[in-house]
């Protein structure tokens, strides 16, 4: 019978590991914790001959709850990146759909929120080297709203110390933790900035250059004001995807309204600056450039 009871007892390794392939993480470390808990407890009330040999069982059943933790560890984080390129194609989808660069900036924040954080922000450089918060989102219109505000009353520093203005001059992506009152003082520029950052202070931030054809446009900044949340590494390499992709898609929406604006001008330029006058008739005319005709 004792040693039956040790056979059982080296069972209860098995259920972490079946709970791993379809549970969630904190669900499998339940039922690893129950599994240890019951194999102690026959550990307290076994006898001192099979002291060993329960010990040895218990070893096993701890196995199979790491195991279990590590296998459901791996099956989320696969998960997570299933769900990445997904959003990364629905990203590529979107952004085609649209041939304005603001447009596509807001269905990128779109798709951030609340795929990737909480709040969603796209600042771009526009041609005279200032910063324009183009697109904002959050979970609840509030936060986002109050931002788009701001931004149009204090334009970001493109020479100071905030981090978005940072991102941009040297390309690369910053990851913030939260701020404490000092950080907030040191990167704005007016107690309206300070007030709002510190009544919506974020737990996790990452900011990524928007950068396409060896410059930057803009930069795409994400929030997390949960608590117990952050960007780990399989989310900032997420948005460092999506990023990339809006970034290339940004571009290509920049050059062709560029590409348009000069066509219209040519087209324009070859019109008659005056309609011919006919005895008898009024004429008048209308212009529309041949690549908005269709």
């Amino acid at each position: 019978v004792a040693g039956g009871e040790i056979v059982l007892l080296g069972l209860l390794a098995i259920p972490p590991v079946i709970a791993a392939m379809s549970a969630s993480l904190p669900e499998t470390a339940v039922v690893g914790a129950f599994s240890l808990a019951l194999a102690v407890l026959s550990l307290l009330w076994g006898q001192g001959e099979e002291t060993t040999q329960r010990l040895v069982s218990i070893g096993v059943c701890a196995s199979g709850t790491l195991g279990g933790l590590w296998v459901a560890s791996l099956r989320v984080n696969l998960n997570r990146e299933q769900a990445g390129s997904e959003l990364l194609a629905e990203a590529g989808v979107l952004m085609e759909d649209a041939l304005d660069q603001r447009q596509r900036a807001e269905h990128v924040a779109d798709l951030a929120v609340p795929a990737l954080g909480e709040v969603a922000m796209v600042d771009m450089v526009t041609p005279d080297g200032m910063i324009e918060r183009v697109a904002a989102r959050s979970e609840g219109d509030q936060v986002a709203e109050a931002f788009l505000r701001l931004r149009e009353e204090t334009p970001i520093d493109p020479h100071g110390a905030h981090p978005v203005a940072e991102v941009i001059r040297t390309g690369r992506m910053t990851h913030l933790n939260r701020l404490s009152d000092q950080e907030i003082d040191g990167i704005t520029t007016r107690e309206n900035e300070r007030e709002l950052l510190r009544k919506h202070r974020f737990r996790s931030c990452v900011v990524l250059p928007l950068g396409a054809r060896g410059a930057v446009l803009g930069a795409l900044t994400l929030w997390i004001m949960r608590r117990g949340k952050s960007f780990d590494e399989t989310a900032r390499r997420t948005a460092k995807r999506l990023a990339d992709r809006a970034a290339l898609a940004l571009d290509n929406a920049r050059l062709h309204e560029q590409q348009s604006h000069i066509a219209s001008v040519l087209q324009r330029s070859l019109l008659p600056r005056s309609l011919p006058k006919i005895k008898g008739f009024e004429a008048s005319s209308r212009f529309q450039a041949a690549g908005e005709a269709y």
